[in-house]
């Protein structure tokens, strides 16, 4: 499972919307990621279609890696994870992601979870 650069419009069509101006898109076995530069930090949101819910956890951990071991600024992978969905709150606790505290957002709270390097 390589990292394949992805254009916005393959993003869209599995998350179901943009997320930042200026993000770029990245996929590892039909997940997809959307991550922004913040300082020293990587913003992420995640999306994937049903028929490759499978590769989630694999995808997550070889995305975090890339991003840690790729760019030399990045320092930490936030991630942004709707309460409702605690399978996935599980997942990035199993991936080494740390809570960060919770955030009311347009669509509901969210917890902020942290994985640094």
């Amino acid at each position: 499972m390589d990292c394949v650069i992805i254009d916005k419009s393959q993003f869209v069509e599995v998350f179901g919307r943009e997320t930042e101006k200026h993000a770029s898109y990245y996929s590892f076995g039909g997940v997809v990621f959307s991550a922004v530069k913040r300082g020293g930090a990587v913003i992420t949101h995640v999306g994937c279609k049903r028929e490759n819910m499978k590769n989630l956890r694999e995808a997550c951990k070889r995305y975090c890696y890339y991003m840690l071991n790729t760019f030399e600024w990045c320092k930490m992978v936030i991630a942004t994870v709707d309460l409702k969905r605690q399978s996935v709150i599980n997942l990035c606790r199993k991936l080494g992601f740390t809570d960060a505290g919770d955030f009311e957002f347009e669509y509901g709270t969210a917890k902020v979870m942290v994985k640094t390097k």
